[in-house]
């Protein structure tokens, strides 16, 4: 009986280890990059998310010499938005 008690924690255990792959964060501050150039980057992002989405468009822009500026949204994608940064 301890046994499937210790193999029923450490499966619970791993199971909250997982984490999503495209950021790092709670699912609702997820980010997950769209498509890229050197002129524009377009992101999803999850509800409280676009903080971070906007922080990585201005270090993705500053990599480049340049400054992010929010071109809009591309659509709403379920629960996420889809937006545009362009690199000026």
């Amino acid at each position: 009986m301890k046994k499937c008690w210790v193999l029923i924690a450490v499966g619970l255990f791993l199971s909250g280890c997982q984490q999503n792959v495209k950021s790092s964060g709670t699912a609702y501050e997820e980010i997950e990059v769209m498509a890229r150039s050197e002129r524009s980057v377009t992101i999803r992002f999850a509800e409280f998310g676009r903080a971070r989405a906007e922080s990585y468009a201005a270090d993705f822009c500053a990599a480049e010499g340049r400054t992010a500026s929010f071109d809009g949204f591309e659509k709403k994608f379920g629960m996420s938005d889809i937006g545009t940064w362009r690199c000026d």
